[in-house]
């Protein structure tokens, strides 16, 4: 889905085709090409959010888990900063 959103995206923001580049577009065949262009980009966008906010705590965890690494290895003196 992500190619052809892509194609669909640059084929439709070129101001040189003036709309004569839509034959060649993979959103062409559908009877709303606009509508099946905005909701395969709603549909990524919104599935990247979601990857994003899940990465963003992940990388919490993991830097709580190195800070309390780094905080036992201080205690043993094992760890200077």
């Amino acid at each position: 889905m992500k190619d052809k959103l892509v194609d669909g995206l640059k084929r439709c923001s070129d101001p040189s085709n003036q709309g004569f580049g839509c034959s060649d577009c993979p959103y062409y065949s559908e009877t709303d090409c606009t509508y099946g262009l905005t909701r395969d980009a709603l549909d990524i966008l919104t599935k990247l959010q979601k990857e994003n906010e899940s990465l963003k705590a992940e990388l919490g965890a993991a830097q709580q888990a190195i800070n309390s690494m780094k905080s036992k290895l201080r205690a043993a003196g094992l760890y200077s900063n």
